[in-house]
């Protein structure tokens, strides 16, 4: 291909050459005749003139069967230019046989001139894709070498580019921006022909003029460094004018579709000749508005061997995409490790869940079963990640990178063969074949001895290396360190597969602002003797994320493991965050807060024994940006103490106990526990767990200062500030308990009934929040008579409310021996009765008679 190109070259340049020099010749008077040629020597110029023509027409017709880049930029070339297709046309031109006069006089030899220079100038650039042109001296053109020097120019294969651009405007126009390829081609240019076209519908585009907008030199703007530019605008633009012939308003002839990835592709116009196409690639971006970023509606459930994602692609261009790429970075690129590093999935392997209706809403799953070709590996369980996802349309560009932080969980498994527990501790199981000896226990003497005949299936003298200077001891068993926490059981004694084996942990992830979590009480499937309850232990793992800006509280309504098994509580998402607090034993832990919205916590779980483990309630609170001090504040679920810090610690400040009851409709009932002195806190109870909630109590206010506080709704919020004279060390206690209102609630509905405490005359019982709802007909009143009132006072109270819940307006409390009968009248025809007690002692309680007003 290359020696038809070279052959084509060096003839239609052996054409030019001879016409034109002759023609110079002629015209300089160098010839026999200055103003022409004689006879015989025009005859000779016609046949050698035809010659070449044929030989070309021979050539151009080989290469016109070829199909590649260099061919189609001759091809058009030759269709295109005129005095090109003369050439291949069929001999038409006839010299007389007389002379012929060229020209005469100076403007004949300046036109002359000027057309050999841009003749020449023109075929030099419009072929510089195959060659380059510098200075020379001599003229030799040879078939089998890629160099041809014609007079004063030398020609070389041609290896540098021009430079393109082409960015779009807000108004949708194009604008186009280049150099050619070299400066000396800039005079001899005319112009340029444009085309844009994307890669699909450019295979089934013929390659003709008619896809080509023509553009004159006078409509493109040149620039200092020797660039040229032009703007063309969209079609939907509407002239005011209609386009004149020789207007330089171009449009693009389709409107471009947005997310597709264009070509524009610009030919240099050297005298008619197409010089080579300069191309750049453009995509058409979204809509305005329209975010690339792909995932925001972004879901992963992990285990440690699937992952599976659900999201949807808002950036408009979900019909092109074509593949996404997935990384993920255990502990958010923390760690070092990064097995699963980059992944790219091809769109084949998604899932589009709402079909054709929504076609940007897609899922896709991956695990060690997959059949999509992707080289993904499995996660480790019980860890977190950063999983980035990158969408990429048409294969040639991709959109911005989305992150979601996942959590890998894991339901843990039990070693194969879990018999180990199955006997006294001081035996071992045995499983023969032998029908005698089947589920057996013997001693552990037997254990790698010669003077026995037990056969076991385990191997009764197996890994029985007494030196065991490498391996993993266990008991008279010597084992090697790949067969610990493989699965399975290689040691009578059970201890190869323990509490801290990857596979046995159980782990998951919390996202809900609050909640709970505890021991799993599991069971292997097989009878574990009483001895080996607290060894049946596995550890479990739980993530706490909530949202952002939040910071998580826990409180510990139980806590009892063995000293071994350690609660471990990390401030951060991951096991190599920072350790907030490791604690083991009976003893339940003070409350603790994170610095931010996430905590990973490791506890035990006991199979059988129920009465140890733990019970963890946790809460979400704004951040505040305060550190931690510990029993400086904290969160108490159902039951517990409240209490004030040490204030000599010059860094405590005030500290704030959020309370909450069991359920919805339990109240909280705080009970005093000290007597105030002036060395004590400034103390204020509210309602709620907002700094706007009503106050229940107030140690500065005298009026307010009780024994007890009963909550309103079911939580409450305590805060202790630092005393005005801090004297001596010493600590104030609030007793915190749920109280259960659905045992004694009722609504009365009537003209007139009767209210009275539980039990009534009788003692009423202790730790009891009851409340009566009263209703009687529209436009009327209640009131409320109360004959009798006997209650522990300063700790059981009586109260009423203008209207049907305890947010409505208080109008009476009332606690103790009431010394005169009374009544309390409400303004509508609604009334709520509310008897509170405490767990100590009790009295008759209350009568009262409601009737209409």
């Amino acid at each position: 291909m290359g020696l038809l190109i070279y052959l084509l070259f060096c003839a239609f340049l052996i054409t030019n050459t001879y016409v034109w020099a002759h023609a110079e010749n002629v015209l300089n008077g160098k010839d026999n005749q200055a103003t022409g040629c004689g006879p015989d020597e025009c005859q000779q110029l016609r046949d050698r003139l035809e010659i070449v023509e044929a030989a070309i027409r021979s050539l151009v017709t080989v290469l016109a069967s070829q199909k590649n880049e260099q061919s189609v930029t001759i091809n058009s070339m030759i269709v295109s230019d005129p005095a090109l297709r003369a050439i291949l046309s069929p001999p038409n031109v006839h010299f007389p046989a007389n002379n012929v006069t060229l020209a005469s006089g100076e403007v004949a030899d300046t036109q002359g001139k000027n057309a050999v220079h841009y003749f020449k100038g023109g075929v030099k650039c419009s072929l510089a894709h195959l060659v380059d042109v510098n200075y020379s001296g001599n003229c030799n053109c040879f078939l089998q070498v890629s160099m041809c020097i014609i007079n004063d120019y030398k020609i070389l294969p041609y290896l540098a580019t021009g430079n393109i651009t082409a960015t779009l405007a807000k108004n949708n126009s194009l604008q186009i921006e280049w150099t050619l390829i070299s400066t000396d081609c800039i005079k001899f240019s005319s112009g340029v022909w444009i085309r844009i076209f994307d890669e699909e519908s450019n295979q089934h585009q013929s390659y003709s003029a008619k896809t080509y907008l023509e553009i004159p030199n006078k409509c493109l703007k040149r620039r200092a460094n020797a660039s040229f530019s032009i703007v063309l605008l969209p079609p939907s633009v509407k002239a005011s004018l209609p386009r004149k012939p020789n207007s330089c308003h171009f449009k693009l002839p389709d409107a471009l579709i947005r997310c597709l990835a264009y070509t524009v592709e610009v030919v240099p116009n050297y005298q008619s000749l197409m010089g080579r196409p300069l191309l750049t690639r453009i995509v058409i971006p979204p809509e305005e508005g329209k975010k690339v970023t792909t995932l925001l509606e972004f879901q992963a459930f992990s285990h440690s061997d699937s992952l599976s994602l659900k999201w949807q692609d808002n950036s408009g261009c979900a019909p092109q995409m074509s593949s996404i790429i997935l990384k993920s970075f255990p502990d958010n690129g923390q760690s070092v490790s990064n097995t699963n590093s980059s992944v790219k999935i091809p769109r084949s392997c998604l899932q589009n869940d709402d079909g054709k209706q929504n076609d940007h809403l897609f899922s896709l799953t991956l695990s060690s079963q997959q059949t999509c070709p992707v080289g993904w590996k499995r996660l480790d369980a019980c860890r977190s990640y950063r999983v980035d996802l990158t969408s990429e349309y048409s294969e040639v560009w991709t959109s911005g990178t989305s992150s979601l932080e996942i959590f890998t969980t894991q339901h843990g498994m039990f070693p194969d063969n879990p018999f180990v527990w199955y006997c006294e501790t001081s035996t071992f199981y045995c499983n023969s074949s032998d029908s005698e000896n089947h589920h057996t226990c013997w001693g552990n003497r037997y254990i790698c001895s010669e003077d026995t005949d037990i056969d076991c299936d385990l191997g009764i003298r197996m890994n029985c290396d007494k030196r065991c200077a490498k391996g993993f001891r266990c008991g008279l068993q010597c084992i090697s360190t790949e067969q610990v926490c493989d699965g399975k059981y290689d040691c009578f004694d059970g201890s190869d597969e323990h509490y801290d084996c990857d596979y046995a942990r159980h782990c998951n992830q919390l996202t809900e602002s609050s909640g709970h979590f505890s021991s799993l009480i599991r069971t292997p499937g097989v009878p574990v003797k009483q001895q080996h309850f607290l060894s049946a232990v596995q550890k479990t793992i739980v993530s706490i994320a909530v949202q952002a800006n939040h910071t998580v509280w826990l409180s510990f309504h139980k806590f009892n493991t063995l000293t071994e098994h350690f609660l471990n509580v990390y401030d951060g998402p991951y096991s190599t965050s920072p350790l907030l607090m490791s604690y083991s034993g009976s003893i339940k832990p003070l409350s603790f807060r994170s610095s931010s919205n996430t905590l990973y916590v490791e506890f035990p779980s006991y199979y059988y024994n129920q009465s140890y483990g733990v019970d963890v309630f946790y809460t979400s609170m704004p951040s505040t940006g305060t550190p931690f001090i510990p029993g400086c504040g904290g969160y108490v679920y159902d039951n517990g103490e409240v209490f004030s810090p040490d204030f000599f610690d010059d860094l405590v400040g005030d500290c704030v106990w959020f309370v909450e009851a069991r359920q919805n409709g339990d109240a909280i009932f705080l009970k005093r526990n000290y007597t105030i002195s002036t060395n004590q806190p400034k103390i204020t109870v509210r309602d709620g767990w907002s700094s706007s909630g009503k106050v229940l109590y107030d140690e500065q206010d005298s009026s307010q200062r009780r024994m007890v506080v009963h909550s309103i709704t079911r939580k409450l919020t305590v805060r202790f500030r630092p005393p005005t004279v801090i004297a001596y060390r010493t600590y104030f206690y609030w007793n915190v308990t749920s109280v259960s209102t659905t045992e004694c609630e009722q609504n009365l509905v009537g003209l007139s009934g009767t209210i009275k405490s539980l039990n009534y005359p009788a003692l009423y019982p202790n730790s009891s929040d009851c409340r009566w709802a009263i209703f009687t007909p529209p436009d009327t009143k209640i009131r409320l008579f109360f004959p009798t009132v006997e209650t522990e006072e300063g700790f059981d109270y009586v109260y009423v409310y203008d209207g049907p819940t305890t947010s409505s307006r208080l109008l009476l409390e009332k606690s103790g021996l009431a010394s005169a009968l009374f009544t309390v009248t409400s303004s509508t025809n609604e009334m709520l009765v509310r008897f509170t007690s405490d767990e100590l002692i009790s009295f008759p309680g209350f009568l009262a008679i409601y009737s209409i007003v």
